[in-house]
């Protein structure tokens, strides 16, 4: 678990770091999806493990 939370924060922050170099809000957006579909993903393995 430990590790999404690596993986969450290095795609936060390099959104973050891309939207403010490139004066674009766009990267941030994209960074949000990429954890949105992320934290889809995990809930879904953990209701599967559930169910087994």
């Amino acid at each position: 678990m430990q590790m999404i939370k690596m993986i969450k924060f290095i795609i936060v922050i390099g959104a973050l770091a891309l939207g403010i170099i490139n004066q674009d809000i766009k990267y941030i957006f994209i960074g949000a999806m990429l954890i949105f579909v992320l934290e889809v993903f995990l809930y879904c393995e953990k209701r599967r493990s559930a169910q087994l």
